[in-house]
């Protein structure tokens, strides 16, 4: 219970935390053990994310080392202002651990694959970092992982966090891919990994593990298959059921990234000769194109999509840049390197720590819903 402060009642403290971002509110749990305590409690947690309306973008760049240009040097860069007007940058020097790839976020919290040293959670906002038990996947005799591709998000009936990895596996005695994929699901409510045959791979298989996106219990990767066609893969972390959904993209189109555009499902796909891009998005199980934007100049490589519709691009040169296609600007956002990966994200106070509080906000979300209604063993 939060106690008022002389002449402020404690509802109005409490809206008043409830505005202020992370890294203040850690900053004054050590002002009182009530504020200490407020900030957290799992519902005041939940309702600070969902109050938040800031969307802040990071952005993780490749580039050459100077000294040796067969060596590539990655970072990562935090936009302090979220308006993207004053393009004054974080430079985050010492990250925890320099992934390989990461995918997220969701509700604050990345997912960080280090090849097959570690796979861990990231609270970039509160800098807490914690590490996953290693996946030991059970898979058959004579085969060996070829890939790997990670989905991460929330489990809507049981409440629970789910890591999905989709492990594409190659049969050594023919040198090709295996009939079947391996997926493993690590549960966040009992710190555990469990491990199942997955879908029938024919000739699919996933473009990356960094184009995943969750939406609504899903998560959703892109995939190619034979004739260089598109299906996008989807695992609801409910009944873990895996389906294919039909791209809209053509052969004569290159796929851009899966994201979010009006909370729907979207897909920015890029037409070569043209030099335009076309902005797909998924109602009701039917793609619609939104609008299309170009031709330009050059063909850009499409990164992901900014809050109203602005769209990231690379150029051949190496630069990040943001187009808006309301008002044709194309902005130089001053970073250079060899390839960028942007994340658009929000602040969250959930601890991923394993001392104790790290199940709070599951049994929170729990709480909430109850009262509302010859093998091998690889380590990933």
């Amino acid at each position: 219970m939060v106690e008022s402060n002389g002449d402020l009642p404690a509802d109005v403290i409490i809206e008043t935390l409830l505005k202020l971002p992370v890294k203040s509110l850690i900053r004054y749990r050590c002002v009182c053990k009530s504020w200490h305590t407020l900030t957290k409690n799992p519902k005041f947690i939940h309702k600070h994310q969902q109050e938040d309306h800031n969307t802040r973008l990071l952005v993780y760049c490749t580039f050459e080392d100077e000294n040796n240009r067969n060596l590539e040097m990655s970072y990562f860069t935090f936009f302090l202002d979220e308006t993207l007007t004053d393009l004054s940058t974080k430079r985050l020097d010492d990250p925890p651990i320099m992934p390989v790839g990461f995918v997220g976020p969701y509700e604050g919290i990345f997912c960080l694959m280090t090849g097959n040293k570690y796979i861990s959670l990231w609270n970039l906002a509160t800098q807490e970092l914690r590490h996953l038990p290693k996946c030991r996947a059970s898979l058959p005799p004579y085969t060996m992982i070829h890939n790997s591709s990670a989905g991460f998000g929330l489990d809507l009936v049981s409440n629970d966090y789910k890591l999905v990895l989709i492990l594409t596996l190659l049969d050594i005695k023919i040198d090709f891919y295996y009939d079947f994929s391996h997926i493993a699901v690590y549960n966040l409510s009992t710190d555990s990994w469990r491990g199942f045959r997955g879908f029938k791979l024919g000739r699919d298989y996933i473009c990356g593990r960094l184009d995943s996106t969750y939406l609504n219990g899903v998560c959703y990767w892109l995939a190619r298959e034979e004739g260089d066609n598109h299906v996008i893969i989807s695992f609801n972390l409910s009944d873990e059921m895996i389906q294919n959904i039909k791209s809209p993209c053509t052969p004569e189109l290159t796929h851009g990234p899966l994201g979010l555009y009006d909370n729907s499902l979207s897909l920015i796909a890029l037409d070569e000769i043209k030099k335009c891009y076309h902005l797909w998005m998924m109602k009701e199980m039917c793609w619609i194109k939104q609008f299309t934007i170009g031709p330009f100049v050059e063909a850009y490589n499409p990164l992901g999509l900014w809050k109203n519709g602005e769209i990231f691009l690379e150029s051949s040169a190496g630069e990040l840049l943001l187009y808006d296609p309301n008002t044709q600007e194309m902005r130089d956002l001053g970073l250079r390197g060899l390839w960028f990966y942007v994340h658009c994200f929000k602040e969250s106070l959930l601890t991923i720590k394993r001392e104790g509080k790290l199940l709070d906000i599951y049994f929170y979300r729990t709480y909430q819903k109850s009262i509302e209604t010859s093998s091998k063993i690889y380590s990933y």
